[in-house]
């Protein structure tokens, strides 16, 4: 089956003279980083690239680690996979979390040299006893043979995704550390299904 490319409206394309700040999610800045002309294609044209299956197990492993970190935040509590890792920190409650991490909101701010509207929407912080603010990523994944890293080249974008979330972090006034985590949740290959998913899950 042929996927169709969709146009974009021209209210959101990138006009160089215009006023108002242009958005760009920091999904948008890896694209430009994987694919020049892909992203010039989709903002300055409005030839969208098609779109790829969604990752609804992916995205309800993020919804259900957000709950869990959330019940330690209004405790004041490390998380059980924050003692077990080693990691002196608590999930850091701020009255903009909610926002920062919904998409289409998230974090904000405007590059007034390139009147670009830099966002992105994080999963969560932490806040170390210094007072700094830590940048947390969550990835879900099975494998059955090794143990996840960021060792495999393709996982750059990763980093790359977390330093853009401490740039925008430091752009909302906090003292964010120089260290991000991720979170990752992988799915164990076991013998029986029996309607449940058993994971993995470690720093």
């Amino acid at each position: 089956m042929q996927k169709e490319f969709k146009i974009k409206r021209a209210s959101a394309l990138f006009n160089p003279v215009a006023d108002t700040p242009f958005k760009v999610s920091r999904s948008g800045i890896e694209s430009f980083v994987q694919c020049p002309r892909c992203f010039i294609l989709d903002r300055v044209h409005g030839i969208r690239q098609p779109s790829g299956a969604p990752f609804t197990l992916n995205c309800l492993v993020d919804t259900l680690l957000k709950k869990e970190f959330d019940l330690h935040r209004a405790a004041g509590t490390p998380h059980p996979l924050m003692v077990r890792e080693s990691i002196d920190a608590i999930p850091f409650p701020h009255p903009m979390l909610d926002e920062w991490r919904q998409n289409f909101k998230g974090m904000g701010y405007l590059h007034e040299p390139t009147n670009l509207w830099i966002r992105g929407a994080i999963d969560d912080l932490l806040v170390n006893p210094a007072g700094e603010v830590i940048v947390v990523d969550y990835k879900a994944t099975s494998s059955a043979t090794k143990e996840p890293s960021l060792d495999d080249d393709w996982k750059i974008h990763y980093k790359r995704q977390a330093d853009v979330y401490q740039w925008l972090a430091r752009r909302q006034g906090l003292k964010v550390s120089d260290t991000a985590y991720f979170v990752y949740a992988n799915g164990l290959h076991l013998e029986r299904f029996d309607e449940c998913m058993h994971f993995s899950s470690r720093y």
